[in-house]
């Protein structure tokens, strides 16, 4: 804060102003430090709800408002171990289930093809019937003059 034009510096307000804070946890006291780094209390007063307090401003500085909860510790610290096994323990689950069912899967997939190929398409013949390039049955060469006859 700068007297203008001039630009020196304000050290004290000529008359005392309010300083009002609404904080997000019940307020303990409110505190000034010209630097940010050591911190004095101030006469602090609740205004309404304990979420909202108010001191006297009679010099720049930094403002800050105190509280009476525990110091936050972080529920997560400590637990990266905790982590890596779990996931660890999941890649090698992931790992063991695609070597087994990726196996399974192409295994049923051949025969699959296999048991479709052994089947009569259109312009295949069928096992055991006489076709163009297939000889016929010993019992039935006499009986039949056409090849693609179906009496045998």
């Amino acid at each position: 804060m700068t007297y203008q034009p001039s630009g020196e510096p304000v050290r004290q307000t000529t008359t005392s102003g309010n300083v009002i804070m609404i904080v997000p946890d019940e307020a303990k006291e409110m505190l000034y430090s010209v630097d940010g780094k050591s911190w004095d209390p101030l006469p602090t007063h609740i205004l309404g709800d304990p979420n909202t307090v108010g001191s006297a401003f009679n010099k720049p500085g930094y403002y800050l408002v105190d509280t009476d909860l525990p110091e936050f510790t972080n529920p997560n610290k400590g637990q990266g171990t905790k982590r890596v096994v779990g996931i660890v323990l999941v890649v090698v689950a992931l790992a063991l289930l695609l070597g087994y069912l990726l196996p399974t899967a192409l295994r049923r997939s051949r025969s699959a093809q296999a048991a479709q190929a052994g089947r009569a398409g259109p312009g295949r013949p069928r096992p055991g019937r006489a076709g163009p390039g297939r000889p016929r049955p010993a019992r039935c060469a006499a009986a039949a003059e056409d090849i693609f006859s179906t009496e045998c």
